[in-house]
């Protein structure tokens, strides 16, 4: 089976974190996440930190049968199974992104992080990346959640 490569497409479709953004110790004034503080609007994908993206990509879709959904020059693409249902972004790390963790889409992710500051565990400050911002937190357990925002993307100076 050939690796199928879909680069430049946009991910379709993400999964909904109604359950997360009701239940999450993240806001601080146990809301939703609506009204003073950005909300959390879903879960992007997984992030999986990889040595050799060919070798991952390889695997993923040569192995397991996933499809590449897009790709960022020679460090980072995202692939899923065929339903869809689960996007996974593999990434050759080269800051403290090491560890796996959900990526959190946010509408902005310095406001987002600013609100709930004095209750995070931040481990990444807000970094600007292509077409947003990224950051990283401990969850209370150790594990890892990554934030993104796109909100630069119309905005090529950004």
């Amino acid at each position: 089976m050939g690796r199928k490569d879909c680069r430049g497409l946009r991910l379709a479709a993400t999964a909904q974190a109604t359950l997360l953004a009701s239940s999450s110790p993240l806001f601080i004034d146990g809301s939703s996440g609506s009204g003073y503080f950005p909300s959390m609007e879903n879960i992007e994908m997984f992030y999986r930190p990889v040595p050799d993206l060919a070798k991952a990509l390889d695997y993923y879709c040569n192995v397991l049968g996933w499809d590449e959904h897009w790709r960022e020059g020679d460090t980072t693409a995202a692939v899923s199974p065929a339903d869809g249902k689960v996007t996974l972004m593999l990434d050759v790390s080269t800051s403290d992104s090491v560890a796996p963790g959900p990526i959190l889409s946010v509408d902005d992710v310095r406001s987002w992080v600013r609100a709930r500051r004095e209750k995070l565990t931040v481990l990444e400050e807000p970094v600007p990346i292509p077409g947003g911002w990224w950051a990283s937190l401990a969850d209370p357990f150790g594990g890892r959640i990554y934030l993104i925002d796109q909100s630069t993307t119309d905005q090529p100076n950004k």
